[in-house]
């Protein structure tokens, strides 16, 4: 698990770890509210997505239907999805 900063503020955290079930490994943020909307995740998320790709690692996305803000993050960052 590593801390998101923001200058010297902690925006939020930021994991990632095995998938449970599958073979690929997934991402997890949580952003302090001040930081939501702020647009700290995007980078964050394609950085990671291209470490991953770039290693060959498999990577999955996973956001539940209830969380809107996190579908908006995803279409955000990945519009291609």
């Amino acid at each position: 698990m590593w801390g998101i900063y923001v200058g010297d503020a902690l925006a939020g955290l930021f994991a990632l770890g095995p998938m449970q079930g599958f073979d690929h490994y997934r991402t997890t943020t949580v952003l302090a509210p001040a930081y939501r909307g702020s647009g700290v995740n995007t980078p964050l998320k394609r950085a990671v997505a291209e470490a991953m790709r770039d290693t060959r690692i498999p990577l999955a996305a996973s956001v539940r239907l209830w969380n809107t803000r996190s579908i908006r993050a995803m279409a955000k960052a990945f519009p291609s999805v």
